[in-house]
């Protein structure tokens, strides 16, 4: 379930829950995107938006479509083809992207 969160409160990928536009309705931010504090939360402040809405988790981004088995499943296999091994919290960052991406893939089939 998506939560409001305060531009201060952001935290390194979190992810958004919904696509946040300008005043003249150019998408700034897409949503499902995992948030960057830097370039994110400088678009956020030159746009005067105070919150936004984020996922708590993997499953709430996929929109519940994918249960959290199939997650896991998905996260197994893309380690497998990858060969990754996750060392710090960038590669998770990363990888969580790559879940989302596949998330994507399937749900669009």
């Amino acid at each position: 379930m998506p939560r409001k969160v305060k531009l201060e409160d952001i935290e390194e990928g979190q992810i958004l829950a919904e696509t946040l536009s300008n005043k003249y309705d150019q998408i700034l931010i897409k949503k499902g995107t995992s948030l960057n504090l830097d370039s994110h939360i400088r678009v956020l402040k030159m746009w005067g938006i105070n919150e936004i809405l984020i996922f708590d988790d993997l499953v709430d981004a996929s929109s519940g479509s994918v249960n959290s088995e199939e997650i896991a499943n998905i996260e197994t296999i893309l380690l497998d083809e990858i060969g990754w091994i996750i060392k710090n919290e960038n590669d998770k960052l990363l990888f969580d992207v790559a879940v989302l991406s596949r998330i994507g893939t399937f749900n669009n089939e």
